[in-house]
């Protein structure tokens, strides 16, 4: 074994110029017919290219602190003879703002990176096969970095602290991913892709990657470890594969929003606090011939089903083995039929919040057989103009609706509860069409009411002046939510206006509310922020609460509301829910 310090007179013809750097500055060895770079003073400076010959044998590798703490090195040209970087090569550099490895290397020893923290990327050659522990660890400015497909592990700590890695693409070959091995990447963002080879992941490899928004796990994971996912608050739903058996303790706590987990095989085993502090509504759901599972794991409650079929996710009722449609890809455009089954199960209903937000869709053919039509449904739907509701639909829950195109909906007589807000924010939904036969509503000018007309139930299309005719007692929850009113006058029928009424009904300016009013509900003119006089006809209503409550999270300013009422009448006082009030000839 020979070790040398290069000489720049014996080397001149046999070895290329260094850029920015003495080639007497490194120092190497022989072994096994090639060279091992050594070390290299601390002062080199500026940009560095190691030689791919010496001594007229291949340079093959960089050693042990070979470039440790060499603080002034901005680039380092690594040549294509080199197969290992050894632990600790680059260890401190500071300054060295970007590196190549070729394709020749294998190997990246432990620590070989460690707190190069002006490097913002790195190119990994197809050739590697390992990353050693904390080699990236504290590159606090890498941004991206491409793991190849030769690639079997990822080391203990590999890339943790690397605070600025906002992209990460895993290769196809990578087995192993080690503890910790992204821990705070705080910026990782997206959808984290992790490929099918993968059969372990370390205990706290990904633990707070707050901006990860989406997570595919391989198809042969065995193990996730202890915290893994810990505080990826932006993941929303997550897949485990049937091949995972352990899930490690507090792997995904405080993912604050976690809505969805989905166990594609029989329960394994769990760590605590597996689930600790999800979003409030999460819920796990597993295959119908899944084993293991009791009413709850992790902490949550446990259902059957959520499957996906193309563009629809649903749910089996294993009671009555029908389908519930749960969700449905938002990308989904123009016409969509629902199918009227499923692994040859019948579609009975329409789930919470199934099509919400669904923007692109424009027509919903609804199958014979659907039974309920579920809260939120076609929630902000806001293109769909055209949907039918079969004759054997019987129930439309709160806000159903709320916000779409419709401008013709049809009641059947089956349909005997309608909750409220289904139609909110529908301005164009001139016609609900119910029949005179219908057993429980009526309809009148574009208002939903029920059999009786007593009380008006929905009227989302009013704009302009109404008055609200002479049969209605009751203005029902919600019932002009949103509309484009602008001033409204009361028959001597209505005793009672619901809360939230008249909520967010910025374009009304005024109303006129008749004697026979006594009660109105909460923040029935909340957000009515053009509303500048209310006149009263008869005695300060006795059952009120704050009619001017605004929604929370509503856009619209409260309501400037004068209160005016009859000048004959004495029970009004100076104030009325804290706003002045001033008596007028009626």
């Amino acid at each position: 074994m020979r070790s040398k310090i290069i000489v720049c007179v014996a080397l001149i013809f046999s070895v290329p110029a260094l850029f920015g750097a003495d080639i007497g500055n490194l120092s190497y060895k022989v072994r096994n017919g090639g060279v091992i770079i050594t070390n290299c003073l601390s002062s080199t400076a500026g940009e560095l290219s190691i030689p791919p010959i010496i001594e007229d044998k291949p340079v093959t590798g960089i050693g042990e602190n070979a470039f440790r703490s060499c603080t002034k090195l901005t680039t380092v040209v690594i040549p294509e003879s080199v197969t290992r970087i050894e632990d600790k090569a680059f260890y401190g550099c500071v300054e060295l703002a970007s590196l190549t490895v070729p394709d020749s290397v294998t190997s990246i020893g432990k620590y070989a990176f460690y707190a190069c923290v002006k490097m913002a990327e790195v190119q990994l050659g197809k050739g590697l096969k390992s990353i050693g522990d904390w080699s990236f660890n504290t590159c606090v400015n890498m941004i991206r970095v491409t793991i190849p497909d030769n690639v079997t592990s990822i080391g203990d700590r590999a890339f943790f602290g690397c605070i600025k890695l906002d992209n990460i693409m895993l290769g196809k070959g990578l087995n192993t991913i080690g503890d910790s091995a992204f821990r705070d990447c705080a910026r990782l963002k997206g959808d984290l892709i992790i490929p099918d080879n993968v059969i372990r992941i370390g205990d706290y490899a990904f633990y707070r990657c707050v901006s990860l928004t989406g997570l595919s796990i391989s198809k042969n994971l065995a193990t996730i470890g202890d915290q893994v996912f810990y505080r990826c608050s932006k993941l929303v739903s997550v897949v485990i594969p049937k091949s995972v058996t352990s899930i490690g303790n507090y792997a995904f706590y405080r993912c604050s929003s976690l809505e969805s987990v989905t166990f594609e095989g029989n329960a394994p085993s769990v760590g605590s606090a597996l689930f600790l502090n999800v979003a409030e509504t999460a819920s796990v759901y597993r295959n119908f011939s899944a084993t293991g599972f009791d009413d709850k794991i992790g902490g949550l409650p446990v259902f059957v089903g959520r499957f996906r079929s193309e563009n629809l996710v649903y749910l089996i009722d294993s009671n009555s083995a029908t389908i519930t449609i749960t969700d449905c890809d938002t990308k989904v455009s123009g016409n969509l039929e629902i199918p009227s089954s499923i692994e040859n199960k019948p579609v009975s209903s329409i789930g919470e919040n199934a099509f919400r937000d669904c923007v692109n869709l424009n027509n919903v053919k609804i199958p014979d057989g659907i039974k309920t039509i579920k809260s939120g449904a076609f929630y902000k739907c806001t293109n769909l103009s055209n949907v039918n509701i079969p004759e054997t639909v019987t129930s439309i829950g709160m806000s159903a609706f709320q916000g779409s195109a419709l401008a013709n909906i049809k009641i059947p007589d089956t349909v005997t509860n309608i909750e409220s807000s289904v139609f909110r924010d529908c301005l164009r939904l001139t016609n609900i069409e119910v029949q005179d036969s219908h057993p429980v509503y009526a309809r009148e000018a574009g208002m939903l009411l029920n059999k009786a007309k007593d009380v008006l139930l929905s009227y989302p299309s009013a704009s302009g002046e109404i008055t609200i005719p002479g049969t209605v007692k009751k203005i029902a929850y919600g019932s002009f939510a949103g509309s484009n009113v602008h001033k409204v006058r009361m028959s001597e029928s209505v005793t009672t206006i619901e809360g939230n009424a008249f909520t967010q009904c910025k374009e009304l300016r005024e109303i006129f509310i008749s004697k026979s009013v006594t009660a109105i509900g909460l923040g029935a003119f909340g957000g009515c922020q053009n509303l500048t006089v209310m006149t009263f006809y008869g005695d300060s209503p006795s059952q009120v609460e704050d009619v001017f409550k605004n929604e929370p999270e509503s856009l619209l300013r409260d309501a400037p509301a004068k209160i005016h009422y009859n000048l004959k009448n004495n029970t009004w006082k100076d104030t009325w829910l804290g706003r002045p009030t001033m008596p007028v000839g009626l």
